[in-house]
């Protein structure tokens, strides 16, 4: 019974400061277990674009990994990921796109040899 109480103050809570700040226009809101995330946003438009890397670079900064940002090695895409790879040691923003193509250049030339 306790626990359910404390979910439910918790989730009480958490209600409460979305509300706040949705009041603010902050963006920020808190799911039910408390935990900080930013409202979805139309990630098509530029402005989404820009809210999603100013995302990134928040979260990053907050857990203290601002090295784990990161942009693709890719010349033709140079997006801004996340580096979730446990060696901290991704170049590109995904691997079935960025990356296979690198992949497959690289082949096609050893090929070409």
């Amino acid at each position: 019974m306790r626990d359910h109480l404390a979910r439910a103050d918790l989730a009480a809570t958490s209600a409460e400061l979305t509300a706040v700040a949705a009041r603010t226009g902050a963006g920020i809101r808190w799911s039910e277990t408390g935990s900080p995330e930013f409202a979805e946003k139309d990630h098509t438009t530029a402005d989404g674009f820009v809210i999603s890397v100013l995302q990134i670079l928040f979260f990053a900064e907050i857990k203290g990994e601002p090295e784990r940002v990161k942009v693709c090695r890719s010349s033709q895409c140079r997006f801004v990921f996340y580096d979730r790879s446990p060696a901290r040691n991704s170049t590109w923003c995904s691997m079935d796109i960025c990356g296979a193509r690198h992949k497959m250049r690289a082949y096609r030339s050893r090929r070409a040899r």
